[in-house]
């Protein structure tokens, strides 16, 4: 969220990933939490390989967590949600949801079962600047990944 946020303040004249009003700008952060906070840090490969060498499944583990995030960020989304997560235009809650959605595809979690958040993941997904960053499309991203 650092970076996220310092681009966000180093280059005052692009386009703002925060909104204008102080409500909805605090909409935008409660999201963009429940992402960075709560659900993606669990997920990582030390606690995952923590949560393995005391007997726990490494894709139960991340299922539950990013279920459990999921479940969080679609209650306040679906609150918020316009065509993307907080109203009509991307914001930072757009930037840290789709890859955490990534990982939700990877981990099997069926995102369909959070209507709003699949609603605007569609709607992300289509959007010349996700395709682009889609950790398919990395130059480093090996072949078979493809």
């Amino acid at each position: 969220m650092a970076a996220l946020e310092y681009l966000e303040e180093a280059f005052p004249h692009s386009t703002s990933l925060l909104p204008v009003d102080a409500k909805s700008r605090a909409d935008v952060r409660t999201l963009t939490e429940i992402i960075a906070v709560d659900t993606q840090p669990p997920t990582n490969d030390t606690p995952m390989k923590r949560a393995e060498s005391s007997g726990a499944d490494r894709l139960e583990w991340a299922r539950f967590f990013t279920e459990r995030g999921l479940k969080a960020f679609e209650t306040v989304v679906s609150k918020t949600a316009g065509r993307y997560c907080c109203g009509d235009a991307i914001t930072l809650a757009d930037v840290c949801l789709v890859p955490a959605l990534w990982n939700a595809e990877k981990f099997g979690v069926a995102i369909e079962s959070f209507p709003t958040i699949s609603r605007v993941y569609g709607v992300l997904k289509e959007h010349p600047s996700f395709m682009k960053s889609h950790w398919q499309n990395q130059p480093d991203c090996p072949e078979e990944l493809r």
